[in-house]
């Protein structure tokens, strides 16, 4: 089985067998600092997630970097999400690879527009379809998209 992740707090993980298909939104918690509400990557809940679906050997996770123009919080947070994804994900599978979103969209013929990955994923895995049938989640679809990339290219 291979895991295939897009990384952010409203990214997904995906989990791509033989005959069978995961789609899991990203596990968030919320804290309240200084009286602001944040929201972080669950480690807990992912880790839960991980051990839960101990049978995947590789897992494929989108690389995350910094924007021209992103501010220094938004570039943290990101890293910070980032750091929380490998860190966790190499504790729980044999390998872990880094692909860009240039890579893996290329592959499949897209642009950055997150709608095109959304169609592309309806028509690969109609039956799943119902998991990103709102443009907030595009990251599930995109999680799929990476995981059927890892399948057939990654390894």
């Amino acid at each position: 089985m291979i895991c295939g992740i897009d990384p952010g707090l409203s990214g997904g993980i995906a989990f791509l067998g033989n005959n069978h298909l995961e789609v899991l939104p990203m596990p968030i918690s919320t804290l309240v600092i200084a009286n602001k509400k944040r929201r972080y990557i669950d480690i807990l809940s992912l880790c839960n997630i991980f051990i839960a679906r101990n049978t995947a050997d590789y897992c494929f996770i989108e690389k995350q970097q910094a924007m021209p123009n992103q501010g220094l919080s938004s570039t943290f947070k990101t890293g910070l999400g980032y750091g929380i994804l490998l860190g966790v994900s190499n504790v729980y599978f044999e390998s872990v690879i880094n692909v860009r979103a240039r890579e893996w969209k290329k592959y499949f013929g897209l642009s950055s527009n997150k709608e095109e990955a959304r169609a592309l994923a309806s028509e690969l895995y109609p039956d799943y379809k119902h998991f990103w049938k709102l443009k907030k989640h595009d990251g599930l679809a995109e999680s799929v998209l990476i995981a059927h990339w890892g399948k057939h290219n990654g390894k």
